[in-house]
């Protein structure tokens, strides 16, 4: 092997092992897909943080002690969050793109929702996101209203239809390919086991 191809090989491995390391540093990989869409590992790292900052502040406010989540005495319990966060994340999805399906300006409505919901107390509601969830005001609203105003604004126009959302998205839930990616999960039709 001449030392010109020697140095391409290497150079090239170099690159592949940097791309990969960064991907995985950075999150910018997909752990599911709900009917090729992804829910990226950054996302779910975020919304676990955040969690885990909801149950402590909780914790706190009703005078018990922060809850150690790297302790091997609250696995399950950190189990349980996880499962329960890849959930909300992947019924998340659906909502979204099932609502798109149904209602033409189901993303108009639903912001629309959550900004009549956030009407008032900007700074007051900023300041609370933080300590609560240490998330952004931007954050909270993409991770947290405007999924439920999406749920929200769907439940209300399938009533008006005569349909009963739960049985109308028990349905849809099964009928959603989704596919998990290096999660130590599965789902199994209704929520991630």
């Amino acid at each position: 092997m001449t030392r010109l191809l020697q140095n391409k090989l290497v150079l090239t491995a170099t690159i592949l092992i940097a791309f990969v390391l960064l991907i995985t540093m950075t999150g910018l990989y997909p752990v599911a897909l709900v009917d090729r869409a992804p829910i990226w590992r950054n996302h779910l790292q975020k919304a676990e943080e955040a969690e885990k900052k909801l149950t402590n502040t909780q914790a706190k406010s009703l005078g018990f002690k922060p809850v150690n989540f790297t302790s091997s005495g609250n696995a399950d319990l950190l189990r349980g969050l996880r499962q329960d966060i890849l959930t909300t994340m992947i019924e998340n999805k659906i909502i979204e793109k099932e609502g798109k399906k149904i209602i033409s300006n189901f993303e108009e409505l639903s912001r629309k929702r959550m900004t009549d919901t956030l009407q008032g107390g900007d700074a007051d509601l900023a300041k609370a996101v933080r300590t609560v969830y240490n998330l952004s005001l931007k954050d909270f609203q993409n991770m947290v209203l405007l999924p439920q105003s999406r749920r929200d604004v769907l439940r209300v126009f399938l009533a008006n239809e005569g349909k009963n959302f739960e049985e109308w998205f028990k349905k849809i839930k099964l009928e959603t390919k989704i596919r998990l990616f290096l999660v130590p999960f599965r789902w199994d039709g209704e929520k991630v086991k």
